[in-house]
């Protein structure tokens, strides 16, 4: 979630800008869709009902 912390220095934003700067044909791009004090069944409609539907190649879930 990385609150208090500027989104550029959260972890997913800073390994995005490391990856897109190592210059490969395809660019990265990290979605951020944590929201504090969810429960496991929100968690799980976030990631069927937001997640999913992006079409994701790699979901980490932390």
């Amino acid at each position: 979630m990385g609150t208090g912390v500027e989104i550029e220095d959260i972890y997913h934003s800073r390994i995005e800008v490391e990856l897109n700067h190592r210059g490969t044909p395809l660019p990265y791009e990290f979605i951020n869709y944590a929201v504090g004090s969810y429960y496991p069944d929100q968690q799980l409609a976030t990631l069927r009902h937001r997640a999913l539907p992006a079409n994701p190649n790699l979901i980490i879930f932390q």
